[in-house]
């Protein structure tokens, strides 16, 4: 099955160039956020009453620093792409030391 793109917009046949404050929709995959971060900062907090799975991911530092991706709350890091976090746990970004990270999670509450 070939994943549907879909950018917000009124016109779904038009084709721009994505900027970093664009929501981007793969029906099949979930929903992408890049984030761009230069501490420890929360990147998605889930709908009220729900948790989030965390899809795919990917991100990188200009920094010799330790980074985790990780569930806020538990401390749970996610790199085996664990099945989901706990209820309303939100998903932060760990930066050891100063520095600047960018990437990008897809996800999904369920």
């Amino acid at each position: 099955m070939i994943p549907v793109v879909r950018v917000g917009g009124p016109n779904p046949q038009q084709i721009r160039a994505l900027t970093g404050n664009d929501v981007v929709t793969i029906a099949s995959l979930g929903t992408i956020l890049h984030f761009s971060v230069t501490a420890t900062n929360d990147i998605r907090s889930p709908a009220s009453g729900k948790a989030q799975r965390v899809l795919a991911f990917f991100y990188y530092s200009s920094a010799d620093i330790t980074t985790e991706l990780r569930f806020k709350t538990s401390g749970n890091v996610i790199a085996g792409l664990p099945a989901k976090g706990a209820v309303d746990e939100i998903v932060e970004i760990y930066l050891s030391a100063a520095g600047t990270v960018k990437g990008w999670i897809c996800y999904e509450d369920v």
